[in-house]
């Protein structure tokens, strides 16, 4: 694991995260909010780095100076000197048909 170097700390109430598993059995955790995903053999793997990663992905922009320009660019907003993440306003299954060939397509 990545040492965490002592920083101010930033808090982020509510980030949006998913995790799936993908059919080779790998977990995924991801923020679609920060653009960002990573996976583990399992589920609290997974979750770990995922975790180590949004520390890493705020250490890299804190210290490039381009905090404000990044997370504008992901849709998040300054309130009261509090940055605050897009809020998820729906999450769902759908289903959707797409073009495919023939020995892909279902009857």
């Amino acid at each position: 694991m990545v040492t965490m170097k002592k920083l101010a700390q930033l808090k982020i109430d509510k980030l949006p995260v998913i995790a799936t598993r993908e059919p080779s059995g790998l977990f995924v955790v991801e923020s679609p909010v920060l653009d960002i995903a990573t996976q583990g053999k399992d589920l609290e793997e997974a979750k770990s780095r995922f975790v180590e990663l949004v520390w890493i992905f705020f250490e890299e922009i804190t210290e490039m100076g381009t905090i404000d320009e990044v997370l504008t660019s992901l849709g998040w907003s300054k309130v009261k000197n509090k940055w605050q993440p897009p809020v998820v306003v729906e999450s769902s299954f759908q289903e959707v048909n797409v073009p495919a060939r023939t020995q892909y397509a279902q009857a």
